[in-house]
């Protein structure tokens, strides 16, 4: 049974006066945000960062061979200096990607992942920019591809 979006809910009388329902979590106390039922974020007027994207950082040169750990947060750190410099902020993880190098062989490697979000309209202002820097350090970096997520797609370039 769906409600009417102008309809008003009614509660149960008790002793005459009519008693609002306070939600409540598994612990039996009040939501201190207030009623999750009711949406309150995000707010008309925030500001919207709808493209989400990621450079992987790679910790191999030549598809195999490792570099120092030295070298590989020197390629992390160039990354956040671009994005920063270029879209204002960036999240940095590092985690743990494999792939498959060929028939018999899988890699597995430490990547670092240094994401960021931003607006459709900077996002295209900067687009030729983010190919040029993946291109570059795909060769600075020795790599056959570099790994780059755009709105939950992962591309190769």
């Amino acid at each position: 049974m769906s409600r009417q979006k102008n309809e008003k809910l009614t509660y149960p009388q008790l002793s005459g006066r009519n008693v609002g329902v306070q939600m409540f979590n598994i612990q039996k106390r009040p939501y201190p945000l207030g009623n999750p039922t009711k949406k309150e974020f995000p707010e008309k007027n925030a500001y919207v960062m709808s493209v989400n994207c990621a450079i992987l950082v790679p910790s191999t040169v030549d598809e195999v061979v490792p570099i120092s750990e030295q070298q590989f947060k020197r390629r992390i750190m160039t990354t956040i200096k671009f994005i920063n410099s270029t879209f204002g902020g960036s999240t940095a993880q590092v985690g743990f990607g494999t792939y498959k190098l060929n028939k018999r062989n899988n890699i597995g490697e430490t990547v670092g992942v240094v994401s960021f979000n931003t607006n459709v309209s900077d996002y295209n202002k900067f687009d030729a920019n983010i190919k040029s820097f993946l291109n570059e350090k795909k060769q600075t970096w020795r790599q056959k591809s570099m790994g780059f997520r755009l709105n939950g797609k992962l591309y190769f370039i």
